[in-house]
C-alpha cells in the first residue's frame, strides 16, 4: 500500500486513468500510536487548485450549465500550463509531497518523534514503511497530449447540448477528464467506477453490433 507511482507511464492516457487506487494514498502506518495518518499525494493537485476550486471537482454537476463552466475552467488550466516553460512544468508535474498527521500535545514532541522515526527523509519513511516507492515515467508532451484529448472529448459532448441535466456519457467524459489531468478527489472512485461500467456496456455493444452485421441473412426457402 505504501508504494506509489510519482510520474506516468509511457503508453497510456496515464496510470491514474487505468488502474485502480491511484492517486492520493491515505492510510494509518503501525510506527506509533501517535502517528495517526500517513499521507501520500502529488504535488501537481496543488497546481490543479490554483485554478480550479476543490469542492467544484470533487462535486459532479447537476446541471449542463455547470459542465460548461467547468469546461471553461479546465481550459483555463491548460493554457496556465501552457504558459509554463518545460522545466517549471515538468517539476510540478513529477513532485509528490508526503503529509504525516502526529497526535501530540506540543508541535514539538511530534517534531521530535518523527525526526526520531526519520520520517523528514524519504529513504527513511521507505525504511519506516517497509518498502520503496516505485517510479513510473513518460514524455511530458504524451501527459498534455492526453489531457488536451480528454478535455476535447468533454467539450464536444457539452457543445450543443440543450438538456438541462447531464448524461451519464456526459458525466463519464467529464470524470475522465479530470482523472487526465491528474485529479483524484472523495468522490473519484465512485465516479470513475460508474464512468467505467458505461464505458464497458458502450464497448460491449458496439461488438455485438459489429458482429450481427457480419451475420448473414436468413434465406427462407418457402
Amino acid at each position: 500500500m505504501q508504494c506509489e507511482a510519482r510520474r506516468f507511464k509511457e503508453g497510456t492516457v496515464h496510470e491514474m486513468c487505468n488502474e485502480a487506487g491511484y492517486g492520493s494514498l491515505n492510510f494509518r502506518p503501525i510506527l506509533d500510536r501517535h502517528i495517526v495518518k500517513v499521507k501520500v499525494y502529488q504535488v501537481l493537485c496543488h497546481e490543479i487548485l490554483s485554478v480550479i476550486h476543490r469542492q467544484m471537482l470533487d462535486d459532479m454537476p447537476a446541471t449542463m450549465r455547470t459542465m460548461r463552466t467547468r469546461l471553461n475552467q479546465l481550459h483555463d488550466l491548460m493554457e496556465r500550463w501552457g504558459a509554463m516553460t518545460e522545466d517549471v512544468l515538468s517539476s510540478r508535474i513529477s513532485g509528490i509531497r508526503v503529509q504525516v498527521t502526529v497526535h501530540t500535545e506540543m508541535v514539538i514532541d511530534g517534531q521530535q518523534l518523527c525526526s526520531e522515526l526519520d520520517l523528514f527523509r524519504i529513504g527513511g519513511l521507505e525504511s519506516a514503511l517497509g518498502g520503496p516507492f516505485d517510479t513510473i515515467s513518460c514524455a511530458l508532451d504524451r501527459f498534455l497530449y492526453w489531457c488536451r484529448f480528454h478535455i476535447s472529448a468533454f467539450a464536444a459532448e457539452v457543445h450543443g447540448r440543450n438538456a438541462y441535466a447531464p448524461s451519464i456519457r456526459v458525466r463519464s467524459v467529464y470524470t475522465f477528464a479530470r482523472q487526465a489531468i491528474g485529479w483524484s478527489g472523495k468522490f473519484m472512485g465512485r465516479q470513475l467506477q460508474e464512468a467505467r461500467d458505461w464505458s464497458q456496456v458502450i464497448a460491449e455493444a458496439s461488438t455485438r453490433q459489429m458482429v450481427d452485421t457480419r451475420l448473414p441473412e436468413f434465406g427462407y426457402d418457402g
